[in-house]
């Protein structure tokens, strides 16, 4: 009898991409398109792992684009160009952002950023500021042609052709190589999303697809962490908030893979139902996470920087009873002696606390004169 069948059970959807939180207004926007491509690209929307199968494919806000041995030229909607080397994770963002401290104002952003790997790009010609950032620098870029990039080691690199900079953190200046397999391999959220591509691509059965589903929210868990270390307190606070809310539907999720072990090992219908009744309660916990980091934007879209601290509290709160609700499903599971799904074992991050001190910005650099390098011709 495939008693589970018959209870509903809602799985909330969250709405964050990769790492950032986005809000209802900012969900499903697009923001570029792949406009070439070769040897494998996938892209994390949402809790959807996809690999890229044809030129044109959508890149919405929020949205993760993670390379192999394989290359992307991602266009975006103002002309903005990216070429996104191989064994590189990226996020991209675009929305805007409150900006001043006693007059507010709003600027329209594009932030980039690198957890592992190599870039290069182009502005576009909108006004819109850019930013390329890693965990541990932010770089404001003006009318600029550039290579970026992040290793493992928490290393930052820029090499610029055209335009200039200003600058959060230490970032090394000059031509530079790509880091390649050696660090993505080290990087934990490089791993996280391959572990992610390779259970969502094999899953067939409803315990599977569930496992899939853990996995996906588990690079946003594991991205917030990282970007923890960043320089610029709101990009830190923000990184915090990401983490609490993929924590959150990480354990309603989990909470699923557990009910689904017991329906597959035939358990009784009391606990079935209990353990599904379990999730359930994780995923409404997960819920509320969602709806305190949605307070974070305006009806608009616009990051409100003044929420912060209490999106952080009040997310944080939220995953924990998550966890907690989580927890009867799992202990039926191991009462009925099933094991728990293998652990992706993923190298170690350590973040910082959010700061509160205002970034301080260094000295635009200096123009680049340098050609390009030969994969990257322009």
């Amino acid at each position: 009898m495939n008693f589970k069948r018959k209870i509903p059970y809602l799985f909330f959807i969250m709405v964050i991409g990769g790492l950032v939180l986005i809000s209802q207004a900012q969900a499903a926007q697009m923001v570029a398109k792949v406009s070439a491509f070769e040897g494998e690209v996938i892209v994390l929307s949402a809790a959807k792992v996809s690999k890229v199968d044809q030129v044109g494919f959508v890149l919405n806000q929020g949205d993760r684009i993670q390379t192999k041995d394989g290359s992307a030229e991602i266009t975006f909607n103002d002309g903005a160009l990216m070429k996104v080397r191989p064994f590189t994770n990226l996020m991209v963002q675009e929305r805007q952002e409150e900006t001043g401290w006693f007059f507010k104002t709003k600027t329209a952003v594009r932030r980039i950023t690198v957890f592992v790997g190599k870039l290069w790009f182009q502005s576009g010609k909108s006004k819109r500021k850019n930013y390329l950032q890693s965990s541990t620098a932010v770089c404001g870029v003006r009318g600029s042609a550039l290579d970026f990039g992040a290793d493992a080691e928490d290393n930052t690199y820029m090499n610029i052709y055209e335009g200039a900079a200003d600058v959060i953190g230490n970032v090394i200046r000059g031509f530079f190589a790509d880091p390649g397999i050696d660090q993505a391999t080290k990087n934990a959220v490089y791993q996280a999303l391959a572990a992610a591509y390779q259970k969502s691509s094999t899953a067939q059965t409803p315990r599977e697809q569930a496992e899939a589903t853990a996995l996906a929210y588990q690079v946003a868990a594991v991205a917030g962490n990282l970007l923890q270390k960043n320089p610029d307190s709101n990009i830190a606070k923000e990184a915090a908030i990401a983490e609490n809310v993929a924590n959150a539907h990480v354990a309603a999720a989990e909470a699923k893979v557990a009910a689904e072990q017991l329906a597959e090992a035939g358990a009784s219908e009391a606990d079935i139902t209990a353990a599904l009744n379990a999730a359930a309660d994780a995923a409404a916990q997960a819920e509320i996470a969602d709806n305190a980091a949605a307070a974070i934007y305006a009806a608009d879209g616009t990051l409100l920087t003044g929420v912060l601290d209490q999106a952080i509290a009040d997310t944080k709160q939220a995953a924990d009873n998550a966890k907690a609700a989580a927890q009867p499903a799992k202990q039926l599971r191991d009462g009925a002696g099933l094991a728990p799904p293998p652990t992706i074992a993923l190298p170690a991050t350590t973040a910082a606390a959010p700061t509160t001190a205002a970034p301080v910005t260094t000295t635009p650099l200096p123009t680049d004169t340098s050609p390009p390098t030969t994969v990257y011709g322009q």
